[in-house]
């Protein structure tokens, strides 16, 4: 498959596809495919020009491009030889896949051949944008497609003002560029470091209309040796324009945690915090040299200050914070007896967990008459497994991620159908590597693989 790329000026600019034969070859200005008949590359060009053309033209008379017509489209240019609309909706979904490409296809689902919110759909376009910008690595095709199905310029959408913005506390060496979400891919071990302050200290500041209260400071290490002794962690207000210090606490030997061949540690902020701006400091010297070097800093806030006061949300907390996470238990050993409070002793001393072994301590441990559901999930793309908890929790329904440690104010069927608001969650130790089983990219648009009502059925 050839992709080609078109720019028009004021157009956003368009990825398309173009089939040629396996073992095709470029040499000079034709394509040499094993038929023998060659493809001069002129001739493609014009043929991605007026697909072009076709494409600009209902941007123009319709302000977007619905997935039906986008289908036609194709067939009329031969891209989709011999594919159902179904089969090419499927793989047009398969296209998005980031965090931002899978909430901007959210809200694209909401549109149908005959109406569309126009500007909730081009707002969600340039949200993406935004978005996107924040993250290390970006897939090429889906980028430009999100400008090809509604029209908006990916350049028009780039602005310099973040949530969050790290800086040099004047004095280190900063690597500008990465945002929250830095460590969005498919491990840790695929990070390029974004930060390597050659310092002793790092300063992050909050968006003044963003300020939240800051719950935990994930740090990731250049390695376990390079992890001072002692730290400081500062939080300062700015009433009248001047930076003056409101928060402060000292951490020695800070607890860590490797994650394969990275070295990872948390902060904990055991008060309620709203500073715009916090500073990072190493307060005593030791193998280190006294630097403060890092691969990443992972800021985590809270989204609602009565999460403390959330007898469920302590509960996936401290159930997520009593193993350590990995290939867990698939079968108990037949010297356990089969018994619900044998297997949580048995998965609490085992060596890792996976989700299904945190969701069945979890749900082991809820109130005698709570209604709860285990749901094991496949992502939409098939590429992502979980498993998580609903509960009946009053009136309402919540879906606990015990293995991620978070909660989300709804029941599992809105999660999957998009009607849920996937920012209103709560969270206090969300791990970026576990991004791809976190949130609209894992949820929406999953499949129910399996339902345990109870805990018998895990035995």
């Amino acid at each position: 498959m050839l992709l080609g790329l078109v720019s028009r000026d004021g157009q956003p600019q368009l990825v398309l596809r173009r089939p040629i034969p396996p073992d095709t070859w470029l040499h000079d200005s034709e394509l040499l495919v094993p038929s023998g008949q060659d493809l001069p590359v002129a001739d493609i060009e014009k043929e991605l020009s007026s697909r072009a053309d076709s494409i600009y033209r209902e941007l123009e008379e319709t302000g977007w491009i619905s997935p039906r017509r986008y289908y036609r489209l194709g067939r009329a240019a031969g891209t989709t030889p011999g594919a159902s609309f179904a089969d090419f909706r499927t793989r047009l979904a398969g296209r998005f896949t980031s965090v931002p490409g899978r909430k901007f296809k959210r809200i694209y689902d909401r549109c149908d051949d005959r109406s569309c919110n126009l500007a909730m759909l081009k707002r969600a376009a340039r949200l993406y944008y935004r978005e996107s910008d924040r993250y290390l690595q970006t897939d090429l095709e889906e980028y430009l497609l999100v400008g090809t199905l509604t029209g908006v310029r990916a350049d028009h959408e780039r602005t310099p003002e973040q949530d969050l913005v790290f800086d040099n506390c004047g004095s280190a060496d900063y690597f500008e560029g990465h945002g929250l979400r830095a460590l969005t891919t498919k491990s840790p071990e695929d990070y390029l470091s974004a930060y390597d302050s050659a310092s002793t200290e790092v300063c992050f500041t909050l968006n003044p209309d963003k300020v939240r209260s800051l719950r935990r400071l994930m740090l990731v290490w250049h390695s376990k040796e390079r992890v001072p002794k002692g730290l400081s962690l500062t939080g300062f207000e700015d009433p009248n324009g001047v930076w003056s210090k409101g928060y402060h606490s000292e951490l020695r030997d800070p607890p860590g945690f490797a994650t394969g061949q990275l070295f990872s540690s948390y902060i904990d902020i055991t008060q309620e915090t709203r500073f715009g701006r916090y500073r990072l400091a190493v307060t005593e010297e030791d193998d280190s040299g006294g630097l403060l070097v890092l691969r990443a800093i992972v800021p985590i806030f809270g989204k609602s200050d009565g999460a403390r006061r959330d007898p469920l949300f302590s509960l996936v907390q401290e159930v997520n914070a009593s193993m350590p996470y990995g290939e867990g238990v698939g079968r108990l050993p037949p010297e356990v007896p089969v018994s619900v409070e044998s297997a949580v002793r048995y998965l609490l001393s085992a060596e890792s967990a996976h989700c299904g072994n945190y969701s069945f301590v979890f749900a082991s441990r809820l109130q005698p008459n709570t209604s709860w559901t285990i749901f094991g999930l496949q992502s939409f793309d098939g590429r992502a497994h979980h498993a998580v908890v609903e509960v009946q929790d009053g009136q309402s329904l919540r879906t606990f991620d015990p293995t991620l440690g978070v909660v989300y104010n709804c029941g599992i069927e809105p999660l999957i159908d998009g009607s849920c608001d996937y920012d209103d969650y709560l969270s206090g130790n969300l791990h970026p590597a576990f991004n791809r089983y976190f949130g609209v990219r894992l949820l929406y648009g999953a499949r129910i693989l399996s339902v345990y009502e109870s805990l018998a059925d895990f035995l």
